[in-house]
């Protein structure tokens, strides 16, 4: 098995072993609303200690916050009932009709850092 199909079936793993599917379920709008915020906030935490690896220069801790927060990412969406291949395709096909977007990060422009001539 690949390991990134391994991932998928860990994370919902995680979300049956603890029954979220079902919890999430049961929620009305204004908790749903609050759920929600409460992962966007925990999301946020896991790509602050994402960033704080990468400034102490600590690939570790960096590798397992990255995957970190991809684990609470995907695990919220799963959560929240979404089809996440079908929403990962979606995304993916995006980005890849859309390759000369420019994303912005500390640096810059992607188009500012890339040469000229490079095609990205």
């Amino acid at each position: 098995m690949k390991t990134k199909e391994k991932m998928c079936e860990d994370i919902a793993e995680i979300n049956d072993r603890f029954e979220a599917d079902e919890v999430v379920n049961l929620l009305d709008n204004v908790d749903l609303e609050k759920f929600v915020q409460f992962r966007a906030r925990l999301l946020e935490e896991k790509c602050g200690d994402v960033w704080e690896s990468a400034d102490d220069r600590d690939a570790e801790a960096f590798i397992d916050s990255t995957i970190g927060a991809v684990v609470v990412a995907l695990s919220t969406l799963e959560q929240l009932g979404v089809d996440v291949d079908r929403a990962w395709q979606n995304v993916i096909q995006a980005q890849l009709e859309n390759s000369r977007s420019c994303h912005i990060n500390n640096h810059g422009y992607l188009a500012e850092i890339w040469p000229k001539n490079h095609k990205y």
